[in-house]
């Protein structure tokens, strides 16, 4: 979760915001 947080933070691009909400359900199903 700390992960996922400082990269919304460092994410400002809308293209990095949309491969994070991609990744972010991928790695939640996993857990």
């Amino acid at each position: 979760m700390s992960g996922a947080v400082r990269n919304h933070s460092n994410t400002e691009s809308p293209l990095n915001l949309q491969e994070l909400k991609e990744n972010f359900p991928s790695r939640r199903g996993n857990e």
